[in-house]
């Protein structure tokens, strides 16, 4: 059946090695891959955790309550004149315009207008400030 037994044996065995050979370089580059996922995985939840922390500070009540009481002291509470039903909404859509008939009034910037950006310019300049402080701590 089999005249050359060594040969074919020989044969098989070089064909085994050279499979062998080809797997242990994949696995060797799939280690590699799977070593460079798990860094950027861990740097990824370092971000997470940090951004968490950086969350928890910027919403901390006592800082909320310090811009509130810096910047919304104008606020009032909703009076009940303010409210309207569903029925007055609906009741009023015969008095609406169509867009195209509608020009926007160009009307100067009023006192409070200003005040508020003014205010909103504040309060950025506030928040810049502190988070420079914050970063240098």
């Amino acid at each position: 059946m089999l005249k050359h037994p060594t040969f074919w044996f020989v044969s098989l065995a070089i064909c085994v090695g050279m499979v062998l050979f080809r797997i242990k370089y994949e696995v060797i580059a799939l280690e590699q891959h799977n070593t460079r996922l798990e860094k950027e995985i861990f740097v990824n939840n370092d971000a997470i955790h940090h951004l968490k922390a950086e969350w928890t500070f910027l919403n901390g009540p006592k800082r909320l309550q310090k811009f509130s009481q810096k910047y919304l002291t104008e606020l009032q509470p909703v009076k009940s004149g303010q409210l309207i039903t569903f029925q007055d909404m609906a009741g009023s859509s015969t008095n609406i315009k169509p867009e195209s008939s509608h020009k926007p009034e160009h009307k100067p910037e009023s006192s409070q207008s200003k005040k508020r950006q003014s205010t909103l310019d504040a309060y950025v300049a506030d928040f810049a400030s502190e988070t420079s402080e914050e970063g240098r701590a």
